[in-house]
């Protein structure tokens, strides 16, 4: 976070959590002070460089709509521009100016009317309640999920990484709702010598089941290799028993042309478009042939390029040129390599030159480390330059021991290159930006 003795925001979050503080007032489902929330939501703001009078407004957000503050007390404490944002984060709807649907469409129009750092504080907001409403309350997050896909029509101007986090929230639980559940009772030795076991019914979304140990076949498959499976696949391993310890008893589910439709869509979502369909395997008629048919793909296929266990499912899958790495884009809390870090951070702004998207119209955001997107990219900071910095980073990396450990960085790359494969990469740019030079 930023450092708390700076003024503006030290004195927004004490005074939102005094306000707050002061009627007791609290998060619905979990009882916690509402205050956490406004913590999460500033910390989201500022993850995305949002500046002093953006994190400031992220603490007071929701002062005005919920306690005794009014917008003149915000001016009048922080001046114009956080009344502003705060003005234009807090809902004009009232209750007796018509049904939900009425009032949530005079909030959006407001909304819309603010500029992109309002728009970014309200999708970190966004975002933070929709992780608590669809984990304690799945009746209300269909109408909130619902409302919200109507919020962000309008607030595509926020930060397009929080933008693209709360489109990939709603439309995977949307999507959710199209796909049948799965029920699993398990029974557990009970640890209370003399007291009897007492089964336990778990119902999962198909989403949920693919990612628990019950079916290590999807798992696989999906989350880790990065292929869908054809649907009479997807149901074969549907009908089998669960594995895993204590099961007792489960639903056999069949997915059909529709619900499949839609998980696909989930999937892709959730996966951020790491998982492809490859239908030329889809004439397989079992999970074990269809498996064996991927394995000598995967295996044959130079085109793929797997990375270590943690981030397969997030690039296993997609097919890379010989010189074309991929990197995903996205804010990975807790897992940053500071070290690294520090060493790319001359590299920038020439890195972030050769961003693009690829495949091309998927939204994915990707770094083409082909030929000549290096060659227009160095032009763009200066080819002598950009061979100085890579000389200098070359040399960084090389003399940093990390043992193997991935290289993550927040800002950068955001994947799991290992050490030797960020040098080698380093590398291939360095020889093709020489090779241009003549």
């Amino acid at each position: 976070m930023t450092d708390l003795t700076d003024n503006l925001v030290l004195r927004a979050r004490d005074f939102a959590f005094a306000a707050h503080n002061a009627i007791d007032h609290r998060r619905k489902y979990t009882g916690e002070p509402y205050t956490t929330h406004l913590q999460r939501v500033a910390q989201l703001v500022e993850s995305v460089d949002g500046d002093e009078s953006m994190i400031a407004a992220a603490y007071l957000h929701d002062t005005v709509e919920d306690t005794t503050t009014t917008i003149e007390d915000i001016r009048s404490a922080f001046g114009d521009d956080v009344a502003y944002l705060v003005s234009c984060l807090t809902d004009v709807s009232k209750p007796e100016d018509g049904n939900r649907k009425i009032r949530k469409k005079m909030d959006r129009e407001h909304i819309a009317k603010g500029d992109a750092r309002v728009h970014t504080i309200k999708l970190a907001d966004l975002l933070d309640n929709g992780w608590s409403i669809t984990s304690h309350d799945p009746r209300f997050a269909k109408v909130f999920m619902a409302e919200k896909r109507e919020l962000l029509e309008v607030l595509g101007d926020g930060n397009p990484h929080l933008f693209h986090r709360a489109r990939v929230m709603v439309e995977s639980y949307m999507a959710a709702l199209g796909t049948p559940d799965v029920e699993v009772t398990t029974l557990y030795p009970s640890t209370v010598p003399g007291d009897p076991s007492v089964p336990t019914k778990t119902t999962f979304t198909l989403w949920e089941y693919v990612g628990s140990v019950y079916a290590p076949q999807l798992y696989e498959a999906i989350k880790v290799i990065g292929v869908m499976p054809p649907r009479h696949v997807l149901n074969e391993v549907l009908a089998r028993e669960p594995v895993g310890p204590y099961v007792m008893e489960w639903t056999p589910v069949e997915v059909t042309d529709e619900a499949y439709e839609y998980f696909v869509k989930q999937v892709h979502w959730s996966l951020d478009g790491y998982c492809i369909e490859d239908r030329s395997l889809w004439h397989h008629p079992d999970y074990s042939s269809w498996r064996a048919a991927l394995d000598n793909k995967l295996k044959d296929n130079p085109k793929f390029k797997p990375l270590e266990f943690g981030a397969q499912h997030r690039v296993l899958g997609i097919p890379l040129g010989r010189d074309n790495w991929l990197s995903r884009r996205e804010i990975d809390y807790n897992r940053r390599a500071h070290d690294v870090d520090s060493i790319l951070f001359p590299l920038r702004d020439f890195l972030r030159a050769l961003e693009h998207c690829h495949p091309a119209c998927c939204g994915l955001q990707a770094y083409s480390f082909e030929p000549e997107w290096i060659v227009e990219a160095s032009e763009k900071v200066g080819r002598s330059e950009a061979v100085g910095l890579l000389d200098r980073v070359l040399i960084d990396l090389e003399n940093l021991e990390l043992d193997g450990t991935e290289v993550r960085s927040r800002d950068l790359f955001n994947t799991s290159l290992h050490i030797d494969e960020l040098v080698a990469l380093l590398r291939h740019v360095h020889k093709e930006i020489c090779r241009s030079t003549g």
